[in-house]
């Protein structure tokens, strides 16, 4: 036998309650002028008037249940399976070609045995996974705990991290009479509770099923053990600033750990753009001297080439017109010599020219961390200034930057 959850749920009903205030107006309003500042916000919204700090109310509905289900699903399993494919692979092919070779004057040609790369193809064994898929039923026991806001907008996030951070001590009242009467379970509320559930239990199930993949997973209610619904009114705090015509708004629940939520403001000239021009500047330079390297070479190898060709090309002059095996033997050993010359001194230019682009950019990406870490530092000091200035001006405890900042104000290059 099924047991429906909504019905069950509808049928409990709800305590009702109201969070009391944890934290008060000047906290919420340093944290939220703080939150500002570590978005990057415009350095002169903080010379702008803040507005008041207004409280108001929302209500959530939170439900805990421990429910007994029995389940349905498709469960895979995967293994390899063969198959045959074509693969493609070259071989060294030998053939026979023709070089031409000069002797006492005379030009011969000779047979020699070259080889050429020739695509191939064959058959291999290969493997692909593939799930086999069954059925599988089961029963587990789920519990959960799922919220939704009951007919207002809720910052999630926010509201979590201050719910569970708040502190034992803090008081919660029950709310009775007419309070109580006038707070009503909206069907928003309870479906997208009773959605969430079943989220959690078919996650439940997913996660016990000892399986490599699982679909189609469905299941029914048999029993619900445990019930606890609750709709709090919580507190939370709004202050908003007019920049640049708009109105930017931060909130705050007022219980727990502090969660600012709300607006951004756009910074056109905030400290992550300004380095990233700095990275632009640096990366162009950079980019220069590589784009120089060839050129170097070039210039350092100047007059080794044409020297090497013009003595080469003697050498063959000599072997043709003059009948002369000293002269033939004397001119090609030169040639060979400025050849192994030219190629020694290729490879000093090109280790020295590798070496001074080396240390360019090496100076160029030192200069780029110098401009990164001194922009941040000022930038920052800036932004504490102007922070601690709005922050006493309104009589709130002023900030430090490792407050402000964190612990770690390492910039990344």
């Amino acid at each position: 036998m099924s047991v429906d959850v909504k019905s069950s749920l509808r049928e409990y009903g709800f305590v009702s309650a109201r969070i009391m205030p944890e934290n008060s107006k000047e906290e919420f309003l340093r944290e939220a002028i703080l939150d500002f500042a570590r978005e990057d916000a415009p350095i002169d919204v903080f010379s702008k008037e803040f507005g008041e700090v207004e409280m108001t109310e929302q209500q959530v509905y939170i439900c805990s249940i421990n429910m007994d289900v029995d389940y349905q699903a498709g469960v895979g399993y995967d293994r390899q399976e063969p198959y045959l494919d074509v693969e493609t692979y070259y071989e060294k092919e030998p053939y026979t070609d023709y070089e031409v070779y000069y002797e006492n004057g005379h030009r011969y040609q000779r047979p020699v045995t070259k080889y050429r790369k020739v695509e191939k193809q064959r058959q291999v064994t290969k493997y692909r996974t593939v799930t086999d898929w069954s059925v599988a039923s089961g029963s587990r026991n789920v519990k959960t705990t799922e919220y939704a806001t009951n007919g207002y907008n809720m910052d999630g996030q926010s509201f979590i991290k201050s719910f569970t951070s708040m502190d034992s001590s803090n008081e919660v009242v029950v709310l009775e009479g007419e309070e109580a009467a006038g707070i009503v379970l909206e069907q928003y509320a309870l479906d997208t509770v009773c959605d969430s559930i079943r989220n959690a239990a078919i996650d439940s199930i997913a996660y016990s099923l000892s399986c490599d993949h699982s679909r189609d997973i469905n299941y029914v209610t048999t029993g619900i053990n445990e019930i606890d619904a609750n709709i709090y009114v919580i507190p939370q705090y709004t202050v908003s600033v007019e920049y640049g015509g708009e109105t930017y708004e931060k909130r705050d629940y007022v219980f727990g750990d502090a969660a600012v939520a709300g607006d951004s403001i756009e910074n056109t000239e905030s400290l992550e753009s300004a380095k990233e021009k700095i990275r632009e500047e640096a990366a162009k330079k950079r980019k220069a001297v590589e784009d120089a390297v060839p050129k170097k070479e070039k210039t350092g190898m100047a007059g080794m080439g044409t020297l090497t060709l013009l003595v080469l090309a003697a050498s063959i002059l000599i072997s043709i017109f003059i009948r002369s095996r000293v002269l033939v033997l004397g001119g090609l050993v030169a040639a060979i010599v400025f050849f192994i010359l030219g190629r020694k001194k290729a490879k000093a230019v090109k280790k020295k020219v590798e070496k001074e682009t080396d240390d360019l950019i090496s100076e160029i990406n030192r200069d780029m961390r110098d401009k990164v870490d001194n922009y941040s530092a000022h930038y920052r000091a800036k932004v504490l200034e102007a922070v601690n200035a709005k922050l006493a001006s309104l009589g709130l405890d002023e900030a430090d930057a490792e407050e402000l900042f964190g612990e770690d104000e390492d910039d990344e290059y």
